[in-house]
Order: structure tokens, then C-alpha cells, then sequence
């Protein structure tokens, strides 16, 4: 018997070389930036008001939980330069374009699984990553997570991929974190 289940990745990388995972990256892309403000779960604190400047500053705020594999597939195409904070969504730049920017943002810095698979795909697809290190807090491994999203701007920034921007107060993050760890307590 043939086996006739339609796989997510063949289904993206399977189009004709005129197709959407093969047409050369468009002029004047905009960068994307991976979401993880409506998981439920592991929840990153800091994120929202990143996800506001970054919206501001012209970027595309996308969320892949609300697109289909293959959709994320083919948006893993779409720009040269990706930012998100580390996760499963930063798996699917495998599929990316060689030499495009990966801009990772630190949850946890304990997660060397997770790091170690992000590199190999940094070597294997040849991209040009940048680990920032904006953890500040962790209620355990696998979260809430507090993040310094200024350390984020300033990287994006000195890499002239925003404008000036006004360095963002954290104290409304850092009592939402503090809130929701007391509250797991």
C-alpha cells in the first residue's frame, strides 16, 4: 500500500521553482518577528511592549501558532532578518534563505538543547545569528520568563535594523512576572 499522507514541509518545499518557496526574497521585505504573546504557557514578560516598538518601528509581528506548518514554512522564506525570543517558532528557520539575520532572543540560558539545535541549524543553512542575552528572570526552566526587551532594541538598533527609540520602562513587566510566579506559589 502507498503511503499518500501529505507531509507539511514537502508540501511547502514540493511547489514548481515559479512558486512561493523558490521566488527570489522580494525588495524592500520587512522583518519578522516570532510571537509568543498569545501562548498560554511559558508565558515571557517583557514581550508586549517589544511587540508594540517593533510594530512601531515598521516591523511584521507574526504568530505562528495561528499558521498552519506550512505557512510557517514558506513565512520562514519570506524576509532576510527574524527575530524571536527562543522556541520551537525559531525551529522552522531551517527552511530559511542561506545568509539570512537570526536575531534569538534568551529566555533561559540553562535550555543548551535547545541552543545546540538552534546552532547546527545556524551552520547547516548558513545563517548570520545573533544571540542576545536579555534573560532576566525565570521562575524555573521551563518559566514564566522575564526579559529585558532594551537589551533587544539596543542589539536591533546597533545593527541598523530599528530607529531611535525610547528606552522602555520594565517595572510594569517585572510586577506582572513577580504577580503570575506568587500566583503558581
Amino acid at each position: 500500500r502507498r503511503h499518500t499522507r501529505k507531509f507539511p514541509h514537502r508540501a511547502a518545499t514540493d511547489r514548481p521553482a515559479s512558486g512561493d518557496f523558490f521566488t527570489p526574497l522580494a525588495d524592500g521585505v520587512r522583518p519578522i518577528y516570532f510571537s509568543r504573546t498569545k501562548f498560554t504557557i511559558h508565558p515571557v514578560f517583557g514581550e508586549h511592549e517589544l511587540e508594540a516598538e517593533l510594530t512601531k518601528q515598521g516591523w511584521e509581528v507574526l504568530y505562528p501558532e495561528e499558521l498552519s506548518v506550512e505557512e510557517q514554512i514558506i513565512i520562514s522564506r519570506k524576509s532576510n532578518v527574524y527575530c524571536g525570543v527562543i522556541g520551537s517558532a525559531m525551529h522552522n528557520l531551517m527552511f530559511s534563505r542561506s545568509k539570512t539575520k537570526v536575531f534569538y532572543i534568551e529566555r533561559e540560558p540553562r535550555h543548551r538543547t535547545t541552543y545546540n539545535t538552534l546552532e547546527a541549524i545556524d551552520k547547516i543553512i548558513d545563517l548570520v545569528p545573533t544571540y542576545i542575552k536579555a534573560n532576566v528572570k525565570s521562575a524555573s526552566f521551563a518559566g514564566p520568563f522575564l526579559i529585558n526587551l532594551n537589551v533587544v532594541l539596543a542589539e536591533l538598533n546597533k545593527q541598523g535594523l530599528i530607529g531611535e527609540y525610547e528606552e522602555i520602562d520594565l517595572t510594569s513587566a517585572t510586577g506582572k512576572y513577580e504577580q503570575f510566579v506568587s500566583n503558581i506559589n
